[in-house]
């Protein structure tokens, strides 16, 4: 089976005080994610986790280990919403922000050389069946490959 990426994008309007930030590091810290638009994932494919905090962008690469299935708790505990849809994952990445120009730079330049607006990565449709979906499946493989973010 084709290893699956999947957007795990937090919006303020259904987190944890209102602050998709809040989401992210609660999920964060617990390794879990969670969204209303990944069904099925299975062990080993790979989540792009994802929030903004003022104009930063954080963003965490994983790799799924488990389906926690529908409304797992965590955040609706912290204030938030039940996300339908929820995995346990191992981290690829540390926590990656707009600020680390040496990691998001080589990114950066992949999407570029492959066409792609790199801005565009953190919108779910092209990761969710959009007309560039597998080049920037291509572009994130890539990038875990060259970096210091070995796949393993």
């Amino acid at each position: 089976m084709q290893t699956q990426i999947h957007l795990f994008k937090y919006v303020p309007s259904k987190s944890a005080g209102n602050d998709a930030y809040n989401d992210f590091v609660i999920g964060r810290d617990a390794a879990v994610c969670g969204t209303n638009k990944a069904k099925g994932l299975d062990a080993g494919d790979i989540a792009i986790i994802c929030a903004t905090r003022g104009k930063q962008k954080n963003v965490i690469f994983a790799r799924i280990t488990e389906d926690l299935g529908e409304n797992y708790p965590i955040w609706h505990d912290h204030g938030g919403e039940y996300w339908k849809y929820n995995y346990r994952y191992t981290p690829i990445t540390h926590q990656i922000t707009d600020e680390d120009n040496y990691d998001l730079y080589i990114l950066r330049e992949l999407c570029d050389a492959k066409g792609l607006n790199y801005s565009q990565l953190y919108n779910p449709s092209h990761l969710a069946g959009g007309p560039f979906k597998n080049k920037f499946k291509d572009a994130i493989l890539e990038y875990l490959n060259i970096t210091r973010f070995k796949i393993v």
